[in-house]
């Protein structure tokens, strides 16, 4: 009898243990993201008037020269690709020569104040050089 007791309590155990489990209730979801936009309508070569510029390449009878200074070669120090650059330029390259500082930088600002030809620019050198003392 205790034999037969303790089998019946193992198979019981087993299903227990081993007997699929019910199934979850579905939870529901939130989501906080925006709805769908609605479709777009598609616009057809038909629908668009015909552009009259579309075809027209343009002509240049002349060209003008970059707005730089020819006698400026100061940035190609720095950059050979930098001769041709504008003041704006030239003024952001001694801000950077300010920051850098050291003997390299020192030797490009006295370069650069002998040929600048710009105000702003060489103010902004002169700067560079009273930060180093």
């Amino acid at each position: 009898m205790p034999t037969l007791l303790a089998l019946l309590g193992t198979g019981l155990m087993a299903i227990v243990i081993f007997a699929p489990q019910r199934a979850p209730e579905p939870r529901t979801t939130v989501s906080f993201a925006p709805p769908p936009s609605p479709p777009v309508d598609r616009l057809t070569a038909s629908d668009v008037a015909p552009d009259r510029w579309a075809s027209v390449d343009p002509v240049f009878d002349r060209w003008s020269a970059a707005a730089s200074s020819a006698g400026v070669t100061w940035p190609s120090l720095i950059d050979p690709r930098a001769v041709g650059c504008d003041v704006a330029g030239r003024r952001a390259l001694a801000d950077a020569l300010g920051t850098v500082g050291g003997a390299w930088a020192a030797g490009i600002v006295r370069r650069a104040l002998a040929e600048e030809t710009d105000a702003g620019v060489r103010d902004a050198l002169g700067a560079a050089l009273a930060r180093w003392g």
